[in-house]
């Protein structure tokens, strides 16, 4: 269990980095991408769930 911890402890650290450092050399390409990109795709994975979720009932009251 703490090997999972520490690995995902890991990437999140390297996630950070590296999105701090897109911040820090591309300021305008990082707003945009935090402000505009990020919450497209939390949405569009929510939608994904949704849908896969749903796909068995629609499937079965279909029949």
């Amino acid at each position: 269990m703490s090997t999972i911890k520490k690995t995902f402890f890991r990437i999140e650290r390297k996630f950070d980095a590296g999105t701090e450092r897109l911040m820090m050399h591309h300021q305008l390409l990082g707003f945009f991408l935090l402000i505009v990109v990020a919450p497209l795709l939390t949405l569009l994975a929510v939608r994904a769930c949704a849908c896969i979720l749903t796909m068995p009932y629609i499937l079965l009251s279909a029949i």
